[in-house]
């Protein structure tokens, strides 16, 4: 049996409103059409910005070659020490910091002693070398008094042999000397030698090497230099005398200074500077602290104190480390009993 036609459903013809387009669907037309000008500024500002970045990407490796040289030539500058040492190339202060550091080192010469303390104080070197005490002439005055003065420490010594000569320009003859050029000391040193020859006038100089760099330069027919062999090699001098210091034995005793002491080896020599009180049996009172401590002295020396005409104050070297307690009882024994006491320094007891 066929169904009847009123058992289907009747599709429905579409309305008026079904055959408008609604709202939502007329934004979608025109979708299309309105987002493509909206894409337009988009490439522009991607094409802008591409060439910038591109930039950007071609600096930053032109950039990194030029930075590493000098990275590395700052970081080698700061791992060699920078030495500074009075006097000029050919020194015998040149050859004690030579000596004293086994590592390469960067030379500063300085023109005194001042400027060698002045630039540690400064920062642009990291140690000094000075002379303090010669086995002729003595102790070194000036380097004593900048120590008072200075914060600075002793940290290391070294005995410099000194061996003295007479140089004079290529040419010149030995009658033909009038003048003398060298440091005070080495002047000191030579003083037998120099009487010799009386009509020679002794000329005071900073430097034994800028004595032998001052005949060089001026080509001095007339003038001697007394410095070291070394320093006649260096200016092209020539040796008429060697050895020509009074002693055979001759010995300067440079130290080493900076902002800190050095640790204990087990031989040691410490070093300060006190002054007593004006009573009788001061000075003995103040040496007692350390015999009944069994520390042995290795120096004693006054100075002016420069404060008041007449009066002094005392540098001694001793046997032994602030470190070790009998040392720092011995000094806090001193202070108790003195007016002043200054540490100057602990360091390894390598001359003798």
């Amino acid at each position: 049996m066929m169904p009847s036609m009123s058992q289907f459903p009747r599709p429905k013809s579409p309305s008026v409103a079904s055959r408008t387009p609604s709202k939502a669907a007329r934004r979608s037309r025109l979708k299309p059409s309105s987002a493509a000008p909206a894409l337009i500024p988009v490439k522009k500002a991607r094409q802008k910005s591409g060439p910038n970045a591109a930039v950007k990407t071609t600096r930053k490796p032109s950039r990194k070659p030029s930075r590493k040289p000098s990275q590395v030539g700052q970081k080698r500058s700061r791992e060699r020490l920078r030495i500074a040492y009075q006097g000029v190339k050919g020194a015998f202060s040149e050859a004690a910091a030579l000596a004293m550091f086994s590592d390469p080192i960067t030379l500063r010469p300085c023109r005194s002693f001042e400027d060698v303390f002045g630039r540690i104080d400064k920062g642009t070197v990291d140690f000094g070398i000075v002379p303090i005490e010669n086995s002729l002439g003595g102790s070194i005055t000036s380097t004593y008094d900048l120590l008072l003065e200075s914060p600075l420490m002793i940290s290391g010594e070294y005995g410099q042999p000194i061996d003295h000569c007479l140089l004079v320009y290529p040419g010149s003859r030995p009658e033909s000397i009038r003048r003398v050029y060298s440091h005070p000391q080495a002047l000191a040193q030579c003083e037998r030698y120099l009487k010799r020859y009386p009509h020679w006038e002794a000329h005071a100089i900073y430097d034994t090497a800028g004595a032998a760099e001052i005949i060089a330069k001026k080509k001095l027919r007339d003038t001697a230099a007394i410095a070291s062999a070394r320093a006649g090699e260096l200016y092209e001098l020539q040796i008429l005398d060697k050895g020509i210091q009074d002693a055979r034995h001759n010995m300067t005793r440079f130290v080493r200074i900076g902002r800190d002491s050095s640790p204990p080896t087990g031989r040691d020599r410490t070093s300060i500077v006190f002054s007593t009180k004006d009573m009788p049996g001061a000075l003995h009172k103040s040496l007692s602290v350390f015999m009944i401590r069994d520390v042995n002295l290795k120096k004693l020396e006054s100075r002016p104190s420069k404060q008041r005409p007449w009066d002094y104050i005392f540098y001694l070297d001793l046997e032994g480390h602030i470190s070790e307690e009998r040392i720092q009882n011995s000094l806090n024994h001193l202070r108790e009993i003195s007016k002043y006491v200054k540490f100057l320094g602990s360091y390894p007891l390598t001359c003798e």
